[in-house]
């Protein structure tokens, strides 16, 4: 659960703003809420979901910034089709 929600997270982000890094944190902050919430609130800073949250952010991040990249190429294909007669 931990890896899809911070690749969700991370790659949505990083679809936006074109940015790794931005898209990475985005997805790590909220894990790292949780693990604090859980350690404050009876139960235990887990670092196996926090291991978990480190690899969705990266997988989502990477997924993210491609599919940026891939959507921008798409977006100038079909701009110079509508533009050059």
């Amino acid at each position: 659960m931990h890896f899809f929600v911070s690749a969700g997270i991370a790659g949505t982000a990083s679809t936006i703003t074109d940015n790794f890094a931005a898209g990475f944190a985005a997805g790590l902050v909220p894990g790292i809420a949780k693990e604090m919430w859980d350690d404050n609130h009876g139960s235990r800073f887990d670092h196996e979901d926090l291991l978990a949250d480190i690899a969705g952010c990266l997988v989502g991040a990477a997924i993210g910034k491609n599919l940026h990249i891939a959507l921008y190429r798409e977006k100038v294909n079909i701009v110079m089709t509508l533009t050059v007669p």
